[in-house]
């Protein structure tokens, strides 16, 4: 029977010691090492970023390539 004990409490042990390894891959260690939670949503939040700004670039483009083309249309019969 106190061999039975001894193996669930040895056995729990490496369990925790395994969980626990888990776990701060996941959330960070304390000592501000970053775990995979954290640069998951750093990344996602970038890529958020990124997103929006080439969203803006692309606006920009077709807006100032329109404007180009109003502005040469208008200088063509302007001086035509």
């Amino acid at each position: 029977m106190q061999e039975q004990v001894d193996k669930l409490v040895e056995s729990h042990e490496k369990n925790s010691k395994v969980l626990d390894d888990i776990h701060q891959a996941l959330c960070g260690t304390p000592y501000g090492q970053d775990g995979l939670i954290t640069r998951v949503e750093r990344t996602e939040k970038y890529q958020r970023a990124d997103k929006k700004q080439k969203w803006m670039i692309a606006g920009a483009v077709a807006t100032l390539s329109a404007g180009f083309a109003a502005f040469k249309f208008w200088v063509s019969n302007f001086f035509s």
